[in-house]
C-alpha cells in the first residue's frame, strides 16, 4: 500500500506514477524516493515550486548555463539545445 508521507494520502484517493528527487533536479538532485512514498499531487505541486525557483534564482541559471546538462538524456536535439550562439560555423 502506497502512502504519501507528507499528506498521508493512499491508493484508495491518489496516485503514484511519479518518484519524488531527494534534492530537486535543477540543482544537479539525481537520487528519487522510491515510488509511493510521495503522492503524484504533492510531487507535481513540488515541481511547480522547483521550476519557478530554478527560473528566477541567478545561482541555479548561471550553473545550469555553464555546465552540461545531467537530464532530459531522451531528447532528439540535446546536442543542439543551449543559451549561446555559435559564430563559428
Amino acid at each position: 500500500m502506497n502512502r504519501c508521507i507528507y499528506t498521508g494520502v493512499d491508493n484508495s484517493t491518489g496516485t503514484f506514477y511519479s518518484a519524488e528527487h531527494i534534492f530537486p533536479k535543477c540543482i544537479g538532485g539525481v537520487n528519487c524516493l522510491p515510488k509511493g512514498w510521495v503522492s503524484d499531487a504533492v510531487n507535481n505541486s513540488f515541481s511547480k515550486l522547483e521550476l519557478s525557483f530554478a527560473r528566477t534564482n541567478p545561482s541555479v541559471v548561471l550553473n545550469r548555463m555553464f555546465l552540461p546538462p545531467i537530464g532530459r538524456k531522451h531528447h532528439t536535439n540535446r546536442n543542439l539545445i543551449g543559451v549561446f550562439e555559435n559564430l563559428n560555423d
